[in-house]
């Protein structure tokens, strides 16, 4: 037990849980080792040298179900394809453009991959039993429908710190608890949220919103908890900045507890109600006597003009 401990304890940015095998043929060298002392813990010094045999490695990575490297630890990432039994893979500060090695991982539930130079999302699709997938701070253009589109597991996506400037895709993620697309380039929402309505969680702090137009949509979102359009992590998206911003709001989605990232009390809301249903009634009034106004001005003129 001691020794089972012991690997467990992180090494210099990973961390792995797994157990040994034994058996073999076959010698196995290079980066498919290295990968190996990373995420088992602990192999022999003659075995760092000279390589391992395939069957005691192929053993030992069968073991292994969390994996997390960080700070360019990974030597290849083609090599994580000798762990099928994931079920936990975090990778930050890697190099690593295009997800690879992970078509075999049908037991993946939860993905990280931030800060690793991310430009597609491509190779993911095949891990569809994904409930946490984080992609943040990548150079993600799209939310890639053909991707998103198998993952109908997912409770959890972030897409943070990408130039996305649209969100799609998301129609098959009915299961979708947790939305965070802060920072990003996405201007509005309109209807592309109508068929997650599990969601609770949405975070578009820093974003390009920058009118109410879009609120109403969110009105679908019963289960709609928390809400941000600004985060002091991340920053504040123009919509913030509009007069009667939080009664606005708080007028049309009365089921928010948590407002960029604030509890509402019970007499914010009624605060809101009050103050949204008397604003309502002066500017219908303005309205009215603008129009009657000018009625009058072009009554008048016509008279004038008669008159002449």
């Amino acid at each position: 037990p001691q020794r089972r401990q012991a690997c467990r304890q992180p090494l210099d940015g990973v961390v792995a849980d797994g157990a040994a095998g034994g058996g073999g043929m076959g010698i196995v060298t290079g980066d498919r080792v290295t990968l190996l002392y990373w995420a088992f813990g602990e192999l022999s010094s003659s075995e760092q040298a000279n390589g391992i045999e395939e069957e005691e490695l192929v053993r030992r990575c069968a073991d292994v179900t969390r994996l997390e490297m960080f700070m360019n630890t990974l030597p290849n990432a083609t090599c994580l394809a000798d762990y099928p039994n994931l079920k936990e893979l975090h990778l930050h500060v890697q190099n690593i453009p295009q997800p690879v090695g992970l078509t075999g991982m049908d037991q993946l539930q939860r993905l990280c991959m931030t800060e690793v130079q991310l430009t597609t999302m491509r190779g993911i699709e095949r891990c569809t039993q994904l409930v946490h997938l984080d992609l943040s701070t990548n150079r993600l253009t799209t939310m890639a429908p053909a991707v998103l589109g198998s993952l109908t597991n997912l409770r959890t996506l972030w897409l943070n710190e990408n130039p996305i400037t649209a969100i799609q895709g998301l129609e098959s993620l009915t299961r979708l608890h947790s939305l965070w697309l802060a920072r990003t380039q996405i201007s509005y929402i309109v209807d592309a949220l109508e068929s997650n309505s599990a969601l609770t969680d949405l975070n578009l702090a820093a974003s390009g919103i920058c009118n109410f137009k879009d609120i109403p949509h969110l009105t679908r979102l019963r289960l709609l908890s928390s809400l941000s359009f600004t985060d002091p992590h991340f920053g504040d998206s123009p919509v913030c900045t509009l007069c009667n911003y939080h009664t606005y709001i708080l007028f049309h989605l009365p089921q928010l507890n948590i407002l960029d990232s604030l509890i509402i009390a019970d007499e914010a809301r009624q605060i809101a109600e009050a103050t949204f249903m008397k604003k309502k009634m002066y500017y219908n009034m303005r309205i009215k006597t603008l129009k009657r106004n000018t009625s009058n001005v072009l009554r008048r003129l016509a008279e004038t003009r008669q008159a002449r």
